[in-house]
């Protein structure tokens, strides 16, 4: 039996692909095309991949009007879209758009930063790929979902500063007032 590239790197990756019926009886509304390939991570059954083939890209029907919104624009749209399924309940307050590329052919590459209580969540980012006319092909990235954390800072500002310095003047073998430390 002949697997596919998508079944491939789920298996290797030791993620579970949902697609067809499957992927639909899960995501009927919220999904554009019947085609696309979810990949979850097993840990947490949160999406890590949503990807759509040249076909299912090509069937989505996008305006003439929204292909002139700035890409930007559209991934945050995307974003907003499928975000839940990557374990996010409201992508404008959890995610800030940190990188955005355009290519030459007019596609584009915008990565988010998860974020907690205006923090940002470390190893927590997501990337949406667009073709030139706005259509969505993948977004893909891993999140940190559900979390419960106390934010509130239990040490003195001053104190902070003191102990990067001093973190600092050990890893770099120098005299901890050699560094210039932001204030927390």
């Amino acid at each position: 039996m002949k697997l596919s590239l998508w079944t491939q790197t789920a298996l290797i990756s030791g993620f579970v692909l949902l697609t067809g019926p499957a992927l639909a009886a899960v995501s009927e509304k919220q999904l554009i095309a019947s085609e696309a390939k979810l990949v979850a991570d097993p840990k947490t059954g949160k999406a890590r991949f949503i990807g759509f083939d040249g076909k299912a890209v090509a069937k989505q029907m996008i305006s003439a009007e929204a292909q002139r919104v700035p890409a930007e624009a559209a991934a945050a749209k995307y974003l907003s879209d499928y975000g839940a399924f990557f374990g996010l309940r409201d992508t404008a307050k959890e995610t800030r758009s940190i990188k955005h590329r355009l290519a030459n052919d007019g596609s584009s590459t915008t990565r988010y930063q998860q974020n907690f209580q205006g923090l940002p969540v470390i190893g927590a980012q997501l990337v949406v790929n667009q073709t030139a006319q706005r259509q969505v092909s993948s977004i893909s990235g891993r999140t940190s979902p559900d979390i419960e954390l106390d934010t509130m800072p239990t040490i003195a500002p001053a104190q902070a500063m003191a102990i990067a310095r001093k973190a600092m003047a050990k890893g770099y073998r120098l005299a901890a007032d050699e560094f210039v430390v932001p204030t927390p």
